[in-house]
């Protein structure tokens, strides 16, 4: 049977939800605000291997100190949508449904909630969480932090652009050019505008080759060995 539940019992459940998952624990709460008490428990709970699900609604853009908390939290899935107004934490065998948002828990508030439980009422206990995970499913997931290649890429570019400023001062960056004869990428240098396929052409022809290219830009022009740019990166 369900068991009502007052404030302080509502706070009580729920760190208890959250304390005993043990493969799966679900947040749906329309305001997200983490009280440090209630992170420490997530954060040792998702250690444990506990795959974490929240859902939030309202506003899609997260507090940034909220957003900094939810990063530091393994295994976990952050979800919006808009139109939420559903309250419930649960995990695989208790469930509170409640007035209680996920918002600093304080008991200076006036909360109801009812709890659930699979070994009191299994199928009650199916029904809420059927509910609660169409809700999940019907959700948008939010990027709260990178991948670990997106990270690597992040921490090594101030190392790629700073090597990037030496070589380009000593004059050692290779800058892509275009062959003139048939487009395909090569070194930029106007003594050796073409590439391998298309120089032996310009030595069986030598000055009635003509290009179609620019060597720099890659622009459809008129070109020749001898004078491999067009007229505007010739200027320049």
């Amino acid at each position: 049977m369900a068991e009502f539940l007052t404030t302080n019992k509502s706070l009580s459940a729920i760190e208890e939800i959250i304390t005993q998952a043990k493969r799966e624990l679900v947040l749906i709460s329309p305001f997200v605000q983490i009280p440090e008490k209630l992170f420490r428990k997530l954060k040792d709970t998702t250690e444990k291997g506990v795959r974490l699900i929240l859902v939030y609604g309202k506003k899609k853009e997260l507090n940034p100190d909220v957003k900094g908390q939810l990063a530091e939290l393994n295994n976990i899935t952050v979800l919006y949508r808009e139109t939420l107004h559903a309250k419930c934490f649960f995990n695989e065998e208790q469930m509170v449904i409640t007035s209680m948002n996920l918002y600093d828990f304080s008991e200076k508030n006036d909360e109801m909630g009812i709890l659930l439980s699979i070994r009191d009422d299994e199928s009650l206990f199916q029904k809420a969480r059927d509910e609660a995970l169409s809700i999940v499913r019907s959700a948008e997931k939010i990027k709260i932090k990178d991948t670990p290649l997106e990270k690597f890429v992040k921490d090594t570019r101030p190392l790629a652009e700073g090597f990037k400023v030496i070589t380009d001062s000593f004059g050692l960056t290779t800058q892509e050019g275009f062959c003139i004869g048939c487009h395909s990428s090569i070194d930029f240098g106007t003594k050796r505008p073409l590439c391998k396929s298309c120089f032996p052409k310009w030595a069986k022809y030598q000055t009635r080759f003509v290009g179609e290219y620019c060597h720099k830009c890659g622009k459809h022009t008129k070109t020749t060995k001898s004078r491999p740019l067009c007229s505007s990166c010739d200027s320049n």
